[in-house]
C-alpha cells in the first residue's frame, strides 16, 4: 500500500461511516465533553497524522481550529483521551470496521468492478508498554497489526475486504495465510 497513501484510504472509509460526532450514545450519558464519536474522530485523526502520544495530541488540537469546530472541542487533557480510550467498546469498533466494508462492497458490486484486484497489507500500530502489555513483544516494544486485504476496483478505489488483527511479532506473510480462498470473509 505504500503507492497509495494511507490518509486517502482512510478518509474515503471515513467518509462512509454513520458518524455523528455530537451524537451521544448509551454510554455517553454522563459525558459532559469527550464523547464516544468526538473520541473516535479524534484518534483517527491522531492516526492520520501519525501524532504519537496523548500530550502531542492535547497540543495539536489546541492548534488546530478547524478540528476543534468540527469536534465542538477547544481542549481535551491526555488523561481524559487515556480515560475514554479504555471506555470505548471494541464491539462498537468492529461494528464501525463491518459497517464500511459492506458499504464499500455494494457501492463496489453497483458498479460491476468487485473483485478486480485483491492486494494484501500488513500495518503496525504501537502501543505504550504500559497500555499494550497484552500484546507485548519485547522489553522495549508492544504493539498490534492489522492485516488487511483490500480490493481495488479503480485506480483510485480500493476498500477493506477482511482483517486478521495479530500481535507485532507476527509475520506479514503469516497473517493472511488463512485467506486461501478469494470467497473467504474474516470480519
Amino acid at each position: 500500500m505504500d503507492n497509495v497513501k494511507a490518509k486517502t484510504v482512510i478518509c474515503q472509509l471515513i467518509s462512509l461511516l454513520p458518524i455523528d460526532v455530537h451524537q451521544r450514545l448509551l454510554f455517553d450519558h454522563y459525558t459532559k465533553k469527550l464523547t464516544t464519536m468526538k473520541a473516535i474522530m479524534l484518534f483517527i485523526n491522531a492516526q492520520l497524522k501519525q501524532w504519537s502520544s496523548y500530550g502531542e495530541m492535547e497540543i495539536a488540537l489546541r492548534a488546530e481550529p478547524k478540528l476543534q469546530q468540527l469536534l465542538q472541542l477547544e481542549s481535551i487533557s491526555g488523561s481524559q483521551l487515556s480515560r475514554k480510550l479504555d471506555q470505548i467498546p471494541t464491539e462498537l469498533l468492529e461494528w464501525m470496521f463491518q459497517h464500511l466494508a459492506s458499504q464499500t462492497q455494494q457501492r463496489a458490486c453497483h458498479q460491476g468492478q468487485s473483485g478486480k484486484l485483491h492486494i494484501i497489507d500488513s500495518s503496525s500500530i504501537r502501543l505504550p508498554l504500559q497500555l499494550g502489555s497484552w500484546a507485548k513483544m519485547s522489553n522495549k516494544s508492544s504493539g498490534v497489526k492489522m492485516h488487511l486485504r483490500l480490493v481495488v476496483t479503480a485506480p483510485d478505489k480500493l476498500f477493506p475486504d477482511a482483517m486478521i488483527p495479530s500481535s507485532l511479532n507476527v509475520g506479514d506473510r503469516a497473517g493472511p495465510l488463512n485467506w486461501s480462498s478469494p470467497r473467504m470473509r474474516f470480519m
